[in-house]
């Protein structure tokens, strides 16, 4: 169930790398490289989505019960350069270049590390985004939001 979780985290917008690549970190392994080359394009102009990051506060798919704990600690920033990072806490786990069509709101994630692509239809309002999925890269039965923060989640400290 847990790796079900993680590789759906993984489809969700910012492809944040599975369970098999951290436990590949945590062992000592080289972590993947998430350097990214900007495209060589104007700066972007969509400030509602570059001005600080987001963190996830809901994720839902169809016919899936997506627990809390699976989601929490993740977010993902966008850059005036058409570039984005996201991670979980303070670690960076993934990164890629995005799209942004303002006329039909649709945003495409692509990841450097050549995992798998996605599109959304995107709402705003204020510091709060919602993404549904689109078709086409079979993305259609998953919703996000995110709520615009200044700074990365931080751990929960256990006592």
């Amino acid at each position: 169930m847990k790796d079900i979780i993680s590789l759906l985290i993984l489809a969700i917008a910012v492809n944040v790398t599975s369970c098999t690549s951290d436990d590949a970190t945590k062992k000592g392994n080289a972590s993947p490289d998430l350097s990214v080359v900007a495209p060589d394009k104007e700066p972007s102009k969509w400030t509602f989505l570059t001005a600080d990051l987001f963190h996830y506060t809901y994720v839902d798919e169809i016919g899936e019960d997506i627990p809390r704990e699976s989601y929490a600690g993740r977010w993902i920033r966008f850059l005036d350069d058409w570039t984005y990072e996201g991670g979980f806490y303070a670690d960076k786990t993934t990164a890629g270049e995005y799209r942004y069509d303002g006329d039909q709101k649709i945003l495409e994630l692509i990841p450097v590390d050549n995992s798998k692509r996605s599109e959304w239809r995107l709402l705003h309002n204020n510091d709060k985004v919602v993404l549904a999925g689109t078709s086409t890269f079979e993305d259609n039965a998953i919703q996000m939001r995110w709520e615009r923060r200044k700074d990365k989640p931080a751990e929960a400290v256990v006592n």
